[in-house]
């Protein structure tokens, strides 16, 4: 117990104000319940993280951007098999990359030691 995940969502194109919002399958996700901390680090910029990976955060997580124009999501799947530690997490976002107007997201998995 106690391992950790972040992810940030980036939105590299589109128009501001842009809304940012996390899901977990397909319930959307407060900051402060459940071990989830969501923080807006800038106008294009959401970040999320759990503090105490548990099983029950596990499923398919979703970052979803609005403006005017439209929306814009991204979605993967977090797995948590096992005894929890950091060999067994088969997770890890640095970037998710949403494009409001051309979407074409960009993901980059990366294995945590």
């Amino acid at each position: 117990m106690g391992d950790i995940i972040s992810i940030n969502c980036v939105v590299l194109k589109g128009d501001l104000p842009l809304d940012i919002y996390w899901t977990i399958n397909n319930e959307p996700i407060t900051s402060g319940v459940d071990g989830f901390t969501i923080m807006k680090l800038n106008p294009r910029t959401s970040y999320l993280s759990v503090d105490s990976l548990e099983a029950k955060h596990r499923g398919i997580y979703r970052c979803i951007a609005m403006n005017f124009a439209g929306l814009a999501e991204y979605a993967a799947e977090l797995q948590v098999n096992g005894a929890f530690s950091k060999k067994n997490i088969i997770f890890g976002i640095l970037l998710v990359y949403i494009l409001i107007h051309n979407i074409n997201p960009s993901i980059s998995f990366f294995n945590d030691k």
